[in-house]
């Protein structure tokens, strides 16, 4: 199961032979028999009596309604029904693309029990659908996958309901980057009024990096062990920033990692990853200030984009791949720039002072000129710095820290879970469970 796109029915073709992978390898010991979604690619006979013309009786009694009539007359459903007997017939392995399209609840309650009766009688049954109601009824085992990747893998009660709420920490990083956009735009109301604590920022911002792991491990877009992986990344990026506290006229290495990190392992884990590195860092350097937090957002929606990209590009390291990140890791030397300059404009510079500084009740356009010149006169050379050394390390060391890390998610993410059996169902001919088609 899976939304559009996400490598079910490449899946089924690989395995029924349909197409060759482009790397590993696929080993079937059994006869497979792959049924589309497109059931007219499989009738080609002038009469349904003709396609069925060497079956068994027991395959042709639920169709003696329809021998006489042509295969391309049939409603969408019933060419289905008699494109999975046909191909389910004399196969070990049935592999079934969306094969509740088109059908009634009853005709779908007959080919569970059909299904669950091939099954007890030794085949193997792959289905690739949408259905979740009824995967729900029919399916011992789920897979849930996502970008050509499978998420999760275990019983229906345990898969179906996380996957339910597997959207929740895209849900819950949004609400965070919207209450994160309040503390940076609140000092251009306030001013120096604006409160300012600490203490009870900073711990917001880490307890919410935690809640986002969490969720994310819940929803099974990561794993106990790629937290493993993701200790090891705050920490050598924390030591990075205790050997270059202030960086080289505004470049810092610590980006890189948190970029490649969010890239390869998803928004939550870039979120974290900059959250976290930035408080660790900080603890290591006696760098605790009012600054702080804004520092962990600022980095940690720096992971996070870098997390979503990797989802619009399947975490590629192709040379566009790279491209496009390098061009992400130069735009967000500049934005973590200007979110900073945003919050501590108001407050390093007197009121009214200059034709720089913040004035209280200024329109929209005016602070918009005045926080411009503030950042063309203080921070673009510094922030020049920063994007361009993003740029220049993702190209140089992208490719091969990606793959990496790739190689990591791949072995680390699922925590494969043991099948739980089908009952079996009573005995019963297959022909008598489907009934007669009408």
């Amino acid at each position: 199961m899976g939304r559009n796109g996400s490598g079910k029915t490449t899946l089924l073709k690989l395995i029924a032979g349909a197409v060759r992978p482009q790397r590993g390898t696929v080993t079937n010991e059994g006869i497979p028999a792959y049924v589309p979604q497109d059931a007219d690619t499989l009738l080609f006979a002038a009469s349904v009596d003709e396609e069925l013309r060497g079956q068994s009786a027991e395959v042709i009694a639920p169709f003696a309604a329809w021998l006489h009539r042509y295969p391309r007359d049939l409603s969408s459903g019933e060419r289905q029904q008699l494109a999975i007997a046909l191909m389910g017939a004399r196969a070990d392995l049935l592999l079934l693309d969306e094969p509740t399209r088109g059908l009634d609840p009853q005709v779908k309650r007959a080919l569970s029990t059909y299904l669950r009766t091939r099954a007890s009688a030794g085949a193997g049954i792959l289905v690739a659908t949408h259905d979740v109601e009824w995967a729900a009824r029919t399916a011992d085992r789920i897979l849930l996958m996502a970008d050509g990747e499978i998420y999760a893998d275990g019983p229906p009660a345990t898969v179906l309901s996380d996957s339910l709420v597997a959207r929740s920490d895209d849900a819950l990083l949004l609400g965070l980057t919207g209450a994160g956009l309040a503390l940076f735009i609140g000092p251009l109301f306030l001013g120096p009024a604006f409160p300012q604590p600490v203490i009870l920022f900073s711990a917001l911002v880490a307890v919410s990096a935690l809640v986002v792991l969490g969720v994310a491990l819940q929803t099974h877009r990561l794993s106990t062990r790629l937290l493993a992986v993701l200790a090891a990344l705050v920490a050598i990026d924390a030591t990075l920033r205790l050997v270059i506290v202030i960086g080289l006229l505004g470049f810092s290495p610590i980006f890189f990692l948190i970029i490649a990190g969010g890239f390869v392992m998803g928004p939550s884990f870039g979120f974290a990853s900059g959250a976290l590195t930035l408080l660790l860092s900080a603890v290591l350097t006696a760098g605790l200030g009012p600054w702080l937090p804004y520092q962990m957002l600022a980095a940690g929606w720096v992971g996070m984009g870098a997390g979503y990209l990797g989802r619009v590009t399947h975490r590629s390291a192709s040379p566009w791949a790279i491209a496009v990140l390098c061009v992400y890791g130069c735009a967000a030397g500049f934005v973590y720039g200007v979110l900073l300059d945003l919050w501590e404009w108001p407050l390093l510079v007197a009121s009214g002072s200059s034709p720089l500084s913040w004035v209280p009740g200024a329109g929209a356009a005016a602070l918009l000129s005045r926080f411009g010149g503030f950042y063309l006169a203080t921070s673009l050379a510094y922030d020049t710095f920063r994007a361009a050394g993003n740029l220049v390390l993702i190209a140089v060391l992208g490719p091969a820290v990606i793959r990496a890390l790739d190689r990591f998610r791949r072995r680390f993410l699922l925590d494969w879970a043991e099948p739980v059996p089908a009952p079996e169902p009573a005995p019963g001919k297959i022909s008598a469970d489907v009934g007669t088609p009408a």
